[in-house]
């Protein structure tokens, strides 16, 4: 990553620079605009330098931590990656509280703004529901009237099935 930052800065710096020597030496006077994108476009080019010189360093880094007798520098080199890396993570770990700090009242308030909305949909839908909770109970109680009939013939059938089988069975036990 280092690498990629250096070819970045590089990469605009240089670009920008010719642009501007350019610029004063054909023109007589510097096009902002023009400086910019020709800062931007080397910027794109270096990054992409850096980036291809960091992989190719890393896979050197590799190929020689793989040889047989490197473990000990490999543990060396690990230690004094992770001693640089230190005060970077320090340093990332405190912005990203800042940024966390600065960021509280935003969902505070983000998160009382959604209450209101929650509390505002509940009246919103009190009376929709109760109108249909009171739709759900007259068509309950429609349902019981039409079924009354029809579970009273049925038990009425059941009984009489019931005490034909009772006596269909006292028939049988008396013989």
């Amino acid at each position: 990553m280092g690498k990629l930052l250096k070819g970045l800065v590089l990469g605009a710096l240089v670009g920008a620079g010719i642009k501007a020597v350019r610029d004063l030496q054909f023109e007589g006077e510097v096009d902002s605009q023009k400086v910019i994108q020709a800062g931007a476009q080397a910027a794109v080019i270096g990054a992409l330098a850096g980036f291809v010189l960091d992989r190719r360093s890393k896979r050197r880094l590799a190929r020689k931590l793989a040889r047989p007798g490197n473990l000990g520098a490999a543990l060396a080199s690990a230690g004094a990656l992770a001693e640089a890396a230190r005060p970077m993570v320090s340093a990332a770990i405190e912005i990203a509280n800042q940024a966390a700090d600065a960021a509280r009242p935003h969902v505070q308030s983000a998160a009382g703004s959604a209450y209101d909305i929650a509390v505002n949909a509940v009246e919103v839908a009190r009376p929709h529901v109760q109108s249909a909770a009171g739709s759900a109970i007259d068509l309950a109680v429609n349902a019981v009237e039409v079924a009354r009939p029809h579970v009273l013939s049925a038990a009425e059938t059941a009984m009489d099935r019931a005490t034909r089988a009772g006596d269909v069975a006292k028939a049988r036990l008396a013989a």
